[in-house]
């Protein structure tokens, strides 16, 4: 069957805006900052209202500065930028210092640079180096001698714009112009999965199938010797490249309309995807080593919608399906067989966008946001006890992903622009990455350290590390959707004596 790669888009006039999902909205509703569009294309990133001078946010409403979002009031001063970003920078009128009156909390031996939010270590000032972006550590108080004299620090001072501040040497921290013991196990990123703090430092281990390198942890693959790769769709193909970039092989390419849904079976070396053309849509089983090697699954039993179906995810431990459907609002259970299937979840999921799985604690978290308040949900495999775990200054999420070794939730959210984290029971809400670079993500996928995510900003890839800083793996391709590193970590191994879930039949 020859495949056509062909993208839709209706015919709507002048008076009305065409959804890249197919349907027609009005013009005044594009850009409102409220998504219409299924695919939510009406609130791009880069849009921007017709007459922006005009933008007029309701009462309880804060209109941004270069970003003319309308953001609640509430949201204001809270320590968080909410005004998401331009094309060149993040918006941040909403945590004006001066507006805000408020002082900024640096980490310990650290100072704040004048009247910004920026922190340098206190060593910083007075060095005869301009650090502070505004040269605040620099400044005339510098000339004063006996600022520190007046004092007691027991290890060092430094003098800053708000007067003498005491600091320690790395693992303690100042405390009443003593120096004591710090948690540094509290901190980001001190190790890559478990941290054990001892007097003025730490150590750090790693779970099972890693192996510990310092503060990282380098995941064990099966076979050990095949190096981790990528699996992802676009507008037309599904893909196996490198970490790097690179064709994984001339075999590991496919075309294939408009696929969203995407997942694997490492253990079986399979990767799946919902295949669609113009008559048809089907579950494919593909090989992993060798594209050319596909075959079609059976359709879900009761179920014939397959091209309404926006993510689908494999349970490794029961081998039980999990099918997506934002059009009709349901996410479905089946068997591995896929002759038995039941709706699990369907109240309340205005405009489900994405899910993830963790069996090995047994727990489903989705993402949902429509006419009512958007959210990230966590429930049992089997749809039960559901549970919001972000329910607040959260707007357009859309792909999820876990960190099965530290039972870390990520998720992206693309109207603030923004990728956050989570402990798998709500706590320790962490931004971890926002401005113009986050802009207009879809999906994402955590291995190692590091965050890989796909761009409809510039149809890329990239890698996101824990310095924060981008690296670019792919581009120039057609729009990319879902993606998956594929290894074995990526679907650990679980026993079945730690399963404390029910699998449904």
């Amino acid at each position: 069957m020859k495949l056509i790669s062909v993208l839709f888009f209706a015919d709507c006039g002048s008076k009305s805006f065409a959804c890249t999902s197919g349907e027609c909205i009005p013009n005044q509703l594009y850009c409102n900052g409220k998504p219409d569009c299924k695919d939510a294309s009406d609130e791009a990133l880069d849009c921007t209202p017709i007459q922006v001078k005009e933008v007029v946010c309701r009462s309880g409403q804060f209109r941004c500065a270069l970003t003319y979002r309308c953001i609640p009031t509430g949201w204001l001063c809270d320590s968080d930028n909410d005004c998401g970003s331009t094309a060149d920078a993040v918006d941040t009128s909403d945590e004006d210092p001066l507006s805000c009156h408020k002082s900024v909390q640096c980490p310990w031996n650290h100072a704040r640079c004048g009247n910004t939010t920026h922190c340098v270590p206190l060593l910083a000032f007075c060095d005869g180096n301009r650090d502070c972006p505004d040269d605040s550590d620099e400044y005339d108080f510098c000339d004063n001698s006996t600022m520190c004299k007046n004092v007691h620090c027991s290890h060092g001072c430094r003098p800053t714009a708000d007067g003498p501040v005491c600091f320690c040497p790395e693992g303690r921290r100042p405390e009443e112009g003593n120096c004591v013991d710090t948690n540094e196990c509290q901190l980001d990123n001190t190790c890559a999965q478990m941290c054990t703090n001892t007097v003025g430092s730490f150590s750090c281990s790693c779970v099972s199938g890693y192996l510990k390198d310092g503060q990282n942890c380098i995941a064990v693959n099966v076979p050990q010797s095949e190096k981790p790769s990528i699996i992802f769709s676009t507008l037309n193909t599904v893909q196996r490249i490198t970490l790097e970039g690179n064709p994984w092989s001339n075999t590991t390419q496919l075309k294939s309309l408009n696929s969203h849904a995407l997942d694997f079976s490492h253990r079986n070396r399979t990767l799946y995807y919902i295949h669609q053309n113009l008559t048809k849509s089907a579950l494919m089983g593909v090989n992993i080593d060798n594209f050319k090697d596909r075959w079609e699954l059976p359709s879900p039993s009761a179920y014939g919608k397959l091209s309404q179906v926006q993510q689908i995810a494999l349970d490794w431990v029961s081998e039980n399906w999990y099918l997506l459907d934002d059009n009709q609002e349901i996410i479905l259970l089946c068997n591995k067989n896929l002759d038995k299937c039941k709706v699990i979840v369907e109240k309340n999921l205005d405009k489900p966008k994405s899910l993830a799985l963790d069996p090995t604690i047994g727990y489903m978290y989705f993402s949902r946001w429509g006419n009512s308040p958007p959210v990230i949900e966590r429930c049992q495999m089997d749809g039960s006890n559901r549970v919001a775990l972000i329910d607040y200054k959260i707007v357009f999420p859309y792909g999820i992903t876990v960190d099965y070794s530290t039972s870390q939730v990520y998720w992206l959210d693309t109207f603030l622009d923004m990728i956050e984290k989570i402990d798998f029971d709500g706590k320790n809400r962490r931004t971890i990455k926002q401005g113009p670079i986050v802009q207009n993500l879809y999906g994402i996928s955590f291995f190692e350290r590091n965050l890989y995510v796909s761009s409809w900003k510039d149809n890329t890839i990239f890698k996101i590390d824990t310095k924060l800083q981008t690296e670019t793996i792919v581009e120039k391709i057609s729009r990319p959707y879902y993606l998956h590193v594929f290894h074995r970590q990526r679907q650990p191994d679980v026993l079945e004596c730690d399963l404390d879930y029910n699998i449904a039949n």
